[in-house]
C-alpha cells in the first residue's frame, strides 16, 4: 500500500508539472508579437523642392509608452498617386504604444510644411494584425534659393 500511495502522489505532481507547462506556453502564445500597418493620404502636396520626394521620405514609427522599445519602417509606394503604404512587423503584444509619421525632407528646404495626424494609444493581442490609417493634410517644400 506504501508503495502505491508513493507512486499515485509522484502521479499527481507530475501531473501538475504539467498542467503549469501548458498554461505558461498558453500564456506566451498570447504575447506573439503583432503587426500594424496601414496607408498614408496626402491631400495636398506643394512647393517647388517636392520634385525628389518619394514614399520613403516617408516613416512610421511606433513607439512604446514609457519609451521601453521602439520600430521604424520607411514607407513604399509611388508618391505621384499621393498614396504610400507601411508594414511594422514584430510589435510587442500586451504593451501600449503610439504612432507617428515624420517625413525626411530633402536638403535644402527653407520653409517645410508637414500636417498630419496623430495616433492615440494603441495595444496589440497576441500576432494581432491592426490597421492603422495616416492622413496627411498638406506637404511641402519650398526652396528660396
Amino acid at each position: 500500500m506504501k508503495t502505491l500511495s508513493i507512486v499515485l502522489l509522484a502521479l499527481m505532481l507530475c501531473g501538475g508539472a504539467a498542467a503549469q507547462a501548458v498554461k505558461g506556453s498558453d500564456a506566451k502564445l498570447g504575447l506573439l508579437p503583432g503587426t500594424v500597418y496601414g496607408e498614408i493620404v496626402i491631400k495636398e502636396k506643394s512647393g517647388t523642392g517636392m520634385a525628389g520626394f518619394a514614399c520613403s521620405n516617408l516613416s512610421v514609427s511606433l513607439g512604446a509608452v514609457g519609451g521601453a522599445w521602439q520600430r521604424r519602417v520607411s514607407a513604399s509606394g509611388n508618391f505621384s498617386t499621393l498614396r504610400c503604404s507601411y508594414k511594422v512587423t514584430n510589435v510587442p503584444a500586451g504593451k501600449q504604444f503610439v504612432a507617428v509619421l515624420r517625413a525626411g525632407f530633402p536638403k535644402g528646404c527653407d520653409n517645410e510644411t508637414f500636417d498630419t495626424t496623430t495616433s492615440f494609444q494603441m495595444k496589440l493581442k497576441g500576432a494581432e494584425k491592426l490597421l492603422y490609417d495616416f492622413s496627411v493634410s498638406k506637404i511641402g517644400c519650398v526652396l528660396l534659393k
